[in-house]
């Protein structure tokens, strides 16, 4: 199966099938995969692109055999639209996961390298927006940037892990876990931003450990336990007490898990947006979660609706 993915795009996806217009940030290469990407975000999901620019990428190659890219560009302002940068000499991002016959991830290769492209939203922007999704994918130094711009702007700040290592990563910036509201990570990924084992703490106490870094007013993870459901962790007020909460899930027919969490994060969005309570808001995710679930072509369903 090959469908197009990536967090940010699957979470904008959902947000856009759901009746909403989200604006997407992203880079892609100049090539076939990225045009063709782009068009079907724009046509057929209801993402809003306000312009697409052409450059070259900002990062250079240096000589020897153990080459690392050397940022040319490090002053990380706000850049205004056009949110789509397409990066020549570089790939559109592909990710090729083997899924295991019940549908978990076995092992997976990825070339990312274009995302550390992705131009950052305008400070204008963030003043229109009520909620920021940022997934790990982008440099930490971007994702601090935008953090702190958007609390500064007002807006609810959302973070999706991504993975294991990019989760660990995000555990250990202070700065970057201050500005977040809400988080949806697996419970691997929880571990991994509270920096601890699954044999030295049980699921409360890392969810207390990561709710604590969080944002001091108030603050949410949202906990995927594939076949267990959804487990809601929350604290109001610094170091205040925390609350929790196990949404069981029902076993359906699983042809494809790669797009469920994502799914989850977008729709629960969309109903805080309208107004719902968030246990309101994490079961009808979980409900539009199966769809994606079943869906065998497709990172997220075309059924959402």
């Amino acid at each position: 199966m090959e469908s197009d993915g990536g967090v940010g795009r699957n979470i904008a996806e959902v947000l856009g099938r759901l009746g909403l217009k989200p604006l997407l940030f992203s880079a892609v290469g100049n090539d076939s995969r990225g045009e063709a990407l782009v068009k079907r975000m724009v046509d057929e999901c209801g993402i809003l692109v306000t312009g697409i620019a052409t450059t070259d990428t900002r990062t250079t190659e240096s000589d020897g055999d153990d080459a690392e890219k050397e940022i040319i560009d490090q002053d990380l302002q706000m850049i205004p639209s056009p949110c789509i940068r397409v990066v020549n000499g570089l790939n559109t991002a592909t990710y090729l996961a083997l899924l295991e016959s019940n549908g978990d991830l076995s092992t997976a290769i990825a070339d990312m390298t274009v995302l550390g492209e992705i131009p950052l939203p305008d400070k204008e922007t963030l003043l229109r927006a009520e909620y920021l999704v940022v997934d790990a994918n982008p440099p930490m130094e971007s994702l601090v940037t935008v953090a702190k711009a958007a609390v500064d702007a007002g807006v609810v700040v959302c973070f999706e892990p991504t993975s294991v290592p990019k989760a660990r990563i995000a555990g250990q910036n202070k700065d970057f876990l201050k500005c977040l509201t809400f988080a949806y990570p697996n419970l691997d990924e929880l571990y991994a931003m509270a920096d601890g084992k699954k044999s030295k703490m049980d699921v409360r106490q890392a969810a207390v450990r990561v709710l604590n870094q969080m944002n001091d007013d108030i603050s949410f993870l949202v906990i995927t336990l594939g076949a267990e459901g959804v487990f809601l962790a929350s604290m109001v007020g610094e170091r205040g007490v925390a609350k929790f909460q196990h949404f069981p899930t029902e076993e359906i027919d699983i042809a494809n898990c790669t797009g469920a969490g994502d799914t989850l994060a977008g729709s629960l969005i969309n109903s805080l947006l309208n107004g719902s309570t968030i246990e309101e808001g994490v079961r009808r995710g979980m409900e539009y979660a199966k769809l994606s679930l079943r869906c065998g072509s497709r990172a997220i369903s075309q059924q959402i609706k």
